[in-house]
Protein backbone atom coordinates (compact mmCIF):
# COMPACT_ATOMS: atom_id res chain seq x y z
CA UNK A 1 0.00 0.00 0.00
CA UNK A 2 1.83 3.39 -1.18
CA UNK A 3 1.76 6.70 0.93
CA UNK A 4 -0.74 8.45 -1.55
CA UNK A 5 -2.75 5.20 -1.21
CA UNK A 6 -3.25 5.79 3.15
CA UNK A 7 -3.28 8.78 2.86
CA UNK A 8 -6.66 8.05 1.09
CA UNK A 9 -7.99 5.40 2.79
CA UNK A 10 -7.14 7.88 5.86
CA UNK A 11 -9.42 10.40 4.45
CA UNK A 12 -12.02 7.77 3.89
CA UNK A 13 -11.89 6.73 7.42
CA UNK A 14 -12.20 10.28 8.66
CA UNK A 15 -15.23 10.69 6.40
CA UNK A 16 -16.82 7.33 7.83
CA UNK A 17 -16.66 8.14 11.34
CA UNK A 18 -18.10 11.52 10.86
CA UNK A 19 -20.60 9.55 9.47
CA UNK A 20 -21.29 7.16 12.59
CA UNK A 21 -21.12 9.82 14.80
CA UNK A 22 -24.12 11.18 12.58
CA UNK A 23 -26.17 7.93 12.92
CA UNK A 24 -25.61 7.32 16.17
CA UNK A 25 -27.07 10.39 16.86
CA UNK A 26 -29.68 9.63 14.37
CA UNK A 27 -33.67 10.39 15.41
CA UNK A 28 -36.17 6.89 16.37
CA UNK A 29 -38.26 8.72 12.99
CA UNK A 30 -34.66 8.11 10.60
CA UNK A 31 -33.45 4.60 11.58
CA UNK A 32 -34.53 1.43 13.54
CA UNK A 33 -32.39 -0.19 15.95
CA UNK A 34 -31.23 -2.72 13.75
CA UNK A 35 -30.10 -0.22 10.98
CA UNK A 36 -28.13 1.87 13.46
CA UNK A 37 -26.32 -1.15 14.13
CA UNK A 38 -25.43 -2.16 10.43
CA UNK A 39 -24.87 1.58 9.75
CA UNK A 40 -22.10 1.12 12.65
CA UNK A 41 -20.97 -2.00 10.87
CA UNK A 42 -20.85 -0.33 7.66
CA UNK A 43 -18.25 1.90 9.55
CA UNK A 44 -16.21 -0.28 10.64
CA UNK A 45 -15.38 -2.27 7.10
CA UNK A 46 -14.56 0.95 6.14
CA UNK A 47 -12.02 2.28 8.59
CA UNK A 48 -8.77 2.06 7.61
CA UNK A 49 -6.64 0.17 10.52
CA UNK A 50 -3.71 2.83 12.20
CA UNK A 51 -1.14 3.62 10.26
CA UNK A 52 1.64 1.83 12.30
CA UNK A 53 -0.57 -1.19 10.86
CA UNK A 54 1.30 -2.69 7.92
CA UNK A 55 -1.30 -4.77 6.69
CA UNK A 56 -2.95 -4.00 3.02
CA UNK A 57 -6.24 -2.44 3.41
CA UNK A 58 -8.75 -2.66 0.16
CA UNK A 59 -11.97 -1.10 1.17
CA UNK A 60 -15.38 -3.09 -0.19
CA UNK A 61 -16.86 -1.17 -2.88
CA UNK A 62 -19.64 0.17 -1.35
CA UNK A 63 -17.47 2.28 1.07
CA UNK A 64 -16.42 4.78 -1.76
CA UNK A 65 -20.60 5.01 -2.54
CA UNK A 66 -21.29 6.17 1.39
CA UNK A 67 -18.25 8.19 1.45
CA UNK A 68 -19.40 10.24 -1.04
CA UNK A 69 -23.21 10.84 0.58
CA UNK A 70 -23.56 13.32 3.31
CA UNK A 71 -23.89 11.42 6.69
CA UNK A 72 -27.39 11.62 8.11
CA UNK A 73 -28.77 12.34 4.77
CA UNK A 74 -31.95 10.46 3.21
CA UNK A 75 -29.46 9.03 0.33
CA UNK A 76 -27.37 7.77 3.32
CA UNK A 77 -30.07 6.15 5.53
CA UNK A 78 -31.43 4.51 2.23
CA UNK A 79 -28.54 2.54 1.57
CA UNK A 80 -28.11 1.85 5.03
CA UNK A 81 -31.82 0.77 5.29
CA UNK A 82 -31.23 -1.58 1.70
CA UNK A 83 -27.88 -2.74 3.51
CA UNK A 84 -29.60 -4.06 6.66
CA UNK A 85 -30.31 -7.67 6.27
CA UNK A 86 -33.04 -8.36 8.60
CA UNK A 87 -35.11 -10.33 6.17
CA UNK A 88 -33.38 -13.16 8.24
CA UNK A 89 -35.98 -13.08 10.58
CA UNK A 90 -38.63 -14.13 8.36
CA UNK A 91 -37.79 -17.93 8.50
CA UNK A 92 -38.60 -17.73 12.42
CA UNK A 93 -41.44 -15.63 11.62
CA UNK A 94 -43.12 -18.23 8.88
CA UNK A 95 -42.37 -21.15 11.08
CA UNK A 96 -44.24 -20.25 14.48
CA UNK A 97 -46.25 -16.97 14.10
CA UNK A 98 -47.92 -17.01 10.32
CA UNK A 99 -49.49 -20.55 10.56
CA UNK A 100 -53.35 -19.65 12.87
CA UNK A 101 -51.57 -21.39 15.85
CA UNK A 102 -50.59 -24.52 14.36
CA UNK A 103 -46.72 -25.17 14.63
CA UNK A 104 -46.92 -26.59 11.35
CA UNK A 105 -49.29 -27.82 8.64
CA UNK A 106 -49.19 -31.23 9.55
CA UNK A 107 -50.31 -31.14 13.06
CA UNK A 108 -53.33 -29.35 11.64
CA UNK A 109 -54.32 -32.40 9.16
CA UNK A 110 -53.50 -34.96 12.34
CA UNK A 111 -55.53 -33.19 14.19
CA UNK A 112 -58.38 -33.13 12.26
CA UNK A 113 -57.85 -36.65 11.41
CA UNK A 114 -57.68 -37.65 14.82
CA UNK A 115 -61.10 -35.52 15.46
CA UNK A 116 -62.45 -37.51 12.64
CA UNK A 117 -62.13 -40.80 14.09
CA UNK A 118 -63.52 -39.57 17.26
CA UNK A 119 -66.90 -38.50 15.44
CA UNK A 120 -66.51 -41.25 12.89
CA UNK A 121 -70.55 -42.22 13.41
CA UNK A 122 -72.22 -39.54 11.72
CA UNK A 123 -75.40 -40.35 14.16
CA UNK A 124 -73.23 -39.89 16.96
CA UNK A 125 -72.69 -43.04 18.17
CA UNK A 126 -69.51 -43.84 20.74
CA UNK A 127 -65.62 -44.32 19.44
CA UNK A 128 -66.07 -48.19 19.16
CA UNK A 129 -69.00 -47.77 16.73
CA UNK A 130 -68.64 -50.64 13.90
CA UNK A 131 -69.43 -47.81 11.27
CA UNK A 132 -65.55 -46.84 11.42
CA UNK A 133 -63.49 -49.87 9.31
CA UNK A 134 -60.62 -50.99 10.47
CA UNK A 135 -57.66 -49.16 7.98
CA UNK A 136 -58.19 -45.67 6.70
CA UNK A 137 -56.20 -43.91 3.84
CA UNK A 138 -56.50 -40.12 3.36
CA UNK A 139 -55.51 -37.56 1.40
CA UNK A 140 -55.65 -33.80 1.83
CA UNK A 141 -54.33 -30.60 -0.07
CA UNK A 142 -54.10 -27.34 1.89
CA UNK A 143 -53.54 -23.71 0.97
CA UNK A 144 -52.87 -21.06 3.69
CA UNK A 145 -52.00 -17.42 2.73
CA UNK A 146 -51.59 -13.84 4.23
CA UNK A 147 -48.91 -11.34 5.52
CA UNK A 148 -47.07 -9.83 8.10
CA UNK A 149 -47.37 -5.75 8.52
CA UNK A 150 -44.16 -3.71 8.38
CA UNK A 151 -43.38 -1.48 10.92
CA UNK A 152 -41.08 1.07 12.47
CA UNK A 153 -38.49 -1.98 13.97
CA UNK A 154 -38.99 -5.01 11.25
CA UNK A 155 -39.78 -5.33 7.28
CA UNK A 156 -43.06 -7.50 6.77
CA UNK A 157 -44.03 -9.80 3.90
CA UNK A 158 -47.00 -11.23 2.41
CA UNK A 159 -46.80 -14.91 2.28
CA UNK A 160 -48.40 -18.00 0.54
CA UNK A 161 -48.12 -21.95 1.14
CA UNK A 162 -49.50 -24.96 0.08
CA UNK A 163 -48.97 -27.97 1.06
CA UNK A 164 -49.95 -32.53 0.36
CA UNK A 165 -50.39 -34.45 2.57
CA UNK A 166 -51.01 -38.49 2.59
CA UNK A 167 -52.15 -40.67 5.94
CA UNK A 168 -52.69 -44.49 7.05
CA UNK A 169 -54.33 -45.10 9.96
CA UNK A 170 -55.37 -48.58 11.52
CA UNK A 171 -58.15 -49.08 14.29
CA UNK A 172 -56.23 -51.64 17.14
CA UNK A 173 -58.97 -51.65 18.97
CA UNK A 174 -62.63 -50.34 19.87
CA UNK A 175 -60.90 -47.49 21.64
CA UNK A 176 -57.43 -47.23 20.10
CA UNK A 177 -56.45 -45.85 16.54
CA UNK A 178 -52.61 -45.21 15.36
CA UNK A 179 -51.30 -43.98 11.89
CA UNK A 180 -48.62 -42.36 10.06
CA UNK A 181 -48.08 -39.47 7.36
CA UNK A 182 -45.85 -37.77 5.29
CA UNK A 183 -46.52 -33.87 4.17
CA UNK A 184 -44.88 -31.76 1.36
CA UNK A 185 -44.88 -28.20 2.11
CA UNK A 186 -43.99 -25.15 -0.07
CA UNK A 187 -43.73 -21.35 1.22
CA UNK A 188 -42.67 -18.39 -0.05
CA UNK A 189 -42.71 -15.01 1.20
CA UNK A 190 -42.02 -11.44 -0.48
CA UNK A 191 -41.11 -8.73 1.49
CA UNK A 192 -42.18 -5.53 1.75
CA UNK A 193 -40.93 -2.81 -0.67
CA UNK A 194 -39.39 -5.56 -2.90
CA UNK A 195 -36.53 -6.19 0.04
CA UNK A 196 -36.70 -9.98 -1.48
CA UNK A 197 -38.14 -13.45 -1.18
CA UNK A 198 -37.95 -16.31 1.59
CA UNK A 199 -38.39 -19.90 -0.59
CA UNK A 200 -38.92 -23.01 1.53
CA UNK A 201 -39.41 -26.46 0.51
CA UNK A 202 -39.96 -29.34 3.84
CA UNK A 203 -40.48 -32.77 4.02
CA UNK A 204 -42.50 -34.24 7.01
CA UNK A 205 -42.99 -37.68 8.74
CA UNK A 206 -45.52 -38.23 11.21
CA UNK A 207 -46.65 -40.30 13.88
CA UNK A 208 -49.95 -39.86 15.83
CA UNK A 209 -52.32 -42.00 18.12
CA UNK A 210 -55.45 -41.27 19.79
CA UNK A 211 -57.23 -43.13 22.66
CA UNK A 212 -60.97 -43.29 24.27
CA UNK A 213 -60.78 -43.85 28.14
CA UNK A 214 -64.15 -43.46 28.07
CA UNK A 215 -67.22 -42.92 24.72
CA UNK A 216 -66.44 -39.48 25.71
CA UNK A 217 -63.15 -38.98 27.13
CA UNK A 218 -60.41 -39.19 24.98
CA UNK A 219 -56.24 -38.42 24.88
CA UNK A 220 -53.95 -37.93 21.91
CA UNK A 221 -50.35 -37.31 21.05
CA UNK A 222 -48.33 -36.91 17.62
CA UNK A 223 -44.57 -36.30 16.91
CA UNK A 224 -43.03 -35.41 13.71
CA UNK A 225 -39.31 -34.32 12.19
CA UNK A 226 -39.24 -32.16 8.93
CA UNK A 227 -36.37 -31.36 6.82
CA UNK A 228 -36.28 -27.40 5.39
CA UNK A 229 -34.38 -26.54 2.11
CA UNK A 230 -34.87 -22.47 2.53
CA UNK A 231 -33.62 -19.99 -0.79
CA UNK A 232 -33.08 -16.48 0.13
CA UNK A 233 -32.82 -13.47 -2.02
CA UNK A 234 -32.02 -10.44 -0.58
CA UNK A 235 -32.27 -7.11 -2.73
CA UNK A 236 -30.09 -4.62 -2.18
CA UNK A 237 -30.81 -1.94 -4.57
CA UNK A 238 -28.42 0.96 -4.39
CA UNK A 239 -25.14 2.26 -6.89
CA UNK A 240 -22.37 -0.02 -6.69
CA UNK A 241 -23.71 -1.78 -4.35
CA UNK A 242 -27.16 -3.00 -5.94
CA UNK A 243 -27.34 -6.35 -5.83
CA UNK A 244 -29.52 -10.21 -5.40
CA UNK A 245 -27.87 -11.45 -2.95
CA UNK A 246 -28.80 -15.31 -2.41
CA UNK A 247 -28.20 -17.91 -0.01
CA UNK A 248 -29.55 -21.61 0.70
CA UNK A 249 -29.17 -22.83 4.31
CA UNK A 250 -30.91 -26.39 5.28
CA UNK A 251 -32.88 -27.18 8.67
CA UNK A 252 -34.22 -29.29 10.91
CA UNK A 253 -37.62 -28.94 12.96
CA UNK A 254 -38.96 -31.75 15.32
CA UNK A 255 -42.52 -31.26 17.13
CA UNK A 256 -44.93 -32.79 19.32
CA UNK A 257 -48.22 -32.13 20.63
CA UNK A 258 -50.35 -33.86 23.66
CA UNK A 259 -53.84 -33.16 24.06
CA UNK A 260 -57.13 -34.34 25.07
CA UNK A 261 -60.86 -33.52 25.32
CA UNK A 262 -64.70 -34.96 25.74
CA UNK A 263 -67.67 -35.37 23.21
CA UNK A 264 -70.77 -34.92 24.45
CA UNK A 265 -73.09 -36.40 21.82
CA UNK A 266 -76.80 -35.39 22.25
CA UNK A 267 -78.48 -36.87 19.14
CA UNK A 268 -77.34 -35.74 15.87
CA UNK A 269 -75.77 -32.71 17.74
CA UNK A 270 -71.71 -33.26 19.53
CA UNK A 271 -70.06 -30.30 21.44
CA UNK A 272 -66.53 -31.02 21.99
CA UNK A 273 -64.07 -28.83 24.18
CA UNK A 274 -60.75 -29.85 24.17
CA UNK A 275 -56.91 -28.64 24.84
CA UNK A 276 -53.50 -29.10 24.24
CA UNK A 277 -50.04 -28.11 24.22
CA UNK A 278 -47.41 -28.07 21.29
CA UNK A 279 -43.96 -27.74 20.83
CA UNK A 280 -41.17 -27.23 18.35
CA UNK A 281 -38.06 -26.55 18.08
CA UNK A 282 -36.55 -25.59 14.69
CA UNK A 283 -32.80 -25.64 13.33
CA UNK A 284 -31.22 -23.61 11.13
CA UNK A 285 -28.45 -24.22 9.52
CA UNK A 286 -24.95 -21.08 9.70
CA UNK A 287 -24.76 -19.74 5.78
CA UNK A 288 -23.06 -17.44 3.48
CA UNK A 289 -24.79 -15.47 0.51
CA UNK A 290 -23.40 -14.89 -2.39
CA UNK A 291 -23.76 -12.10 -5.14
CA UNK A 292 -22.31 -9.33 -4.25
CA UNK A 293 -19.88 -7.09 -2.18
CA UNK A 294 -23.02 -6.77 0.61
CA UNK A 295 -23.21 -10.64 0.86
CA UNK A 296 -23.33 -11.44 4.21
CA UNK A 297 -22.98 -14.65 6.04
CA UNK A 298 -25.27 -16.13 9.02
CA UNK A 299 -24.86 -17.73 12.13
CA UNK A 300 -27.40 -20.65 13.56
CA UNK A 301 -30.72 -20.08 14.49
CA UNK A 302 -32.26 -22.01 16.89
CA UNK A 303 -35.97 -21.01 17.08
CA UNK A 304 -38.53 -22.50 20.05
CA UNK A 305 -42.08 -22.56 20.41
CA UNK A 306 -44.48 -23.80 23.14
CA UNK A 307 -48.15 -22.80 22.95
CA UNK A 308 -51.12 -23.82 24.80
CA UNK A 309 -54.66 -24.29 23.40
CA UNK A 310 -58.24 -24.43 24.39
CA UNK A 311 -60.67 -25.04 21.92
CA UNK A 312 -64.56 -26.33 21.02
CA UNK A 313 -66.33 -27.41 18.20
CA UNK A 314 -70.00 -27.85 17.65
CA UNK A 315 -71.01 -30.26 14.57
CA UNK A 316 -74.39 -31.22 13.70
CA UNK A 317 -74.83 -34.42 11.62
CA UNK A 318 -77.67 -34.30 8.23
CA UNK A 319 -78.58 -37.30 6.88
CA UNK A 320 -79.34 -37.29 3.03
CA UNK A 321 -80.56 -39.57 0.36
CA UNK A 322 -77.05 -40.00 -0.92
CA UNK A 323 -74.89 -39.71 2.55
CA UNK A 324 -74.15 -37.82 5.93
CA UNK A 325 -72.66 -34.17 5.84
CA UNK A 326 -71.54 -32.59 8.86
CA UNK A 327 -70.93 -28.90 9.15
CA UNK A 328 -68.59 -27.99 11.75
CA UNK A 329 -67.53 -24.80 13.95
CA UNK A 330 -64.34 -24.57 16.10
CA UNK A 331 -62.87 -21.96 17.97
CA UNK A 332 -59.70 -21.70 19.78
CA UNK A 333 -57.89 -19.74 22.25
CA UNK A 334 -53.85 -19.95 21.80
CA UNK A 335 -50.79 -18.69 24.46
CA UNK A 336 -47.41 -18.26 23.12
CA UNK A 337 -44.94 -19.77 26.17
CA UNK A 338 -41.77 -18.73 23.97
CA UNK A 339 -40.45 -17.63 20.94
CA UNK A 340 -39.06 -14.30 22.26
CA UNK A 341 -37.66 -11.99 20.39
CA UNK A 342 -34.63 -13.55 18.50
CA UNK A 343 -30.95 -12.34 17.74
CA UNK A 344 -29.38 -13.30 14.52
CA UNK A 345 -25.72 -12.25 14.02
CA UNK A 346 -24.70 -11.32 10.77
CA UNK A 347 -21.24 -10.10 9.33
CA UNK A 348 -19.84 -9.10 5.69
CA UNK A 349 -18.72 -12.37 4.07
CA UNK A 350 -15.39 -10.36 2.99
CA UNK A 351 -14.64 -9.38 6.55
CA UNK A 352 -16.07 -11.60 9.21
CA UNK A 353 -14.86 -10.05 12.11
CA UNK A 354 -17.08 -7.71 12.52
CA UNK A 355 -20.51 -8.43 13.16
CA UNK A 356 -24.06 -7.28 13.66
CA UNK A 357 -27.11 -8.14 15.59
CA UNK A 358 -30.39 -8.15 13.83
CA UNK A 359 -32.85 -8.35 16.59
CA UNK A 360 -36.63 -9.51 15.59
CA UNK A 361 -39.71 -8.33 17.97
CA UNK A 362 -41.31 -10.38 20.36
CA UNK A 363 -44.54 -12.01 19.21
CA UNK A 364 -48.33 -12.15 20.63
CA UNK A 365 -48.53 -13.89 23.75
CA UNK A 366 -52.36 -14.55 22.93
CA UNK A 367 -54.28 -15.01 19.71
CA UNK A 368 -57.21 -16.51 18.73
CA UNK A 369 -58.14 -19.04 15.37
CA UNK A 370 -62.36 -19.17 14.18
CA UNK A 371 -62.74 -22.34 11.91
CA UNK A 372 -65.37 -23.49 10.01
CA UNK A 373 -65.86 -27.82 8.18
CA UNK A 374 -68.02 -29.19 5.89
CA UNK A 375 -67.41 -33.07 5.47
CA UNK A 376 -69.88 -35.79 3.99
CA UNK A 377 -69.76 -39.43 4.19
CA UNK A 378 -70.72 -41.23 0.93
CA UNK A 379 -71.42 -45.05 0.10
CA UNK A 380 -68.43 -47.59 0.01
CA UNK A 381 -65.89 -46.04 3.03
CA UNK A 382 -65.71 -42.73 1.35
CA UNK A 383 -65.28 -39.53 2.55
CA UNK A 384 -64.22 -36.00 1.37
CA UNK A 385 -64.02 -32.33 3.71
CA UNK A 386 -63.35 -29.13 3.03
CA UNK A 387 -62.24 -26.51 5.79
CA UNK A 388 -61.30 -22.82 6.30
CA UNK A 389 -59.48 -21.15 8.90
CA UNK A 390 -58.60 -17.65 10.11
CA UNK A 391 -56.15 -15.76 12.58
CA UNK A 392 -58.11 -13.27 15.40
CA UNK A 393 -56.32 -11.33 17.37
CA UNK A 394 -53.00 -10.61 16.43
CA UNK A 395 -51.64 -7.32 16.34
CA UNK A 396 -49.82 -7.84 12.54
CA UNK A 397 -50.30 -10.88 11.69
CA UNK A 398 -52.74 -12.07 8.64
CA UNK A 399 -53.58 -15.90 8.01
CA UNK A 400 -56.04 -17.60 6.41
CA UNK A 401 -55.78 -21.10 5.36
CA UNK A 402 -58.35 -23.90 3.23
CA UNK A 403 -57.85 -27.44 3.39
CA UNK A 404 -59.76 -29.99 0.99
CA UNK A 405 -59.53 -33.81 1.51
CA UNK A 406 -61.03 -37.09 1.00
CA UNK A 407 -60.60 -40.72 3.10
CA UNK A 408 -61.15 -44.47 1.75
CA UNK A 409 -61.74 -46.82 3.99
CA UNK A 410 -61.41 -50.44 4.49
Amino acid sequence: MTTHDSAQYRRLGKALLASAAVLAGSSEAALNSNQRAMASLLVSTCTPPPPQNEQPFTPPAYCGQLSQLTPGSAAYESIVRQMTPDQILTIGSMGTRTNGGQTSVIKQVLGDRTRSWRLGNPAGGGAGDDLMAPLGLWFKADTDFGGLDSSFAFNGFRYNNFGLTVGADYRITDRWVSGMAFNYHRSNARLDASRGDTDSDSYTGNIYTSYYITDGLHVEATGAYSGFDYQTFRNVRAPVVGNRMTGNPGAGQYAFSVGGGYDFNYQSFIFAPYARTDYLALDVDSFREGGGPAAMQFEQQHIRSLTSTVGALISKAVSLPWGVVTPQLRGEWHHQFMDAGRTVRAAFVSDPSAQVAIVGSSPDRDFYTLGADLSGTFAHGISAFLSYQTLLGSRAIESHKVMLGTRLEF
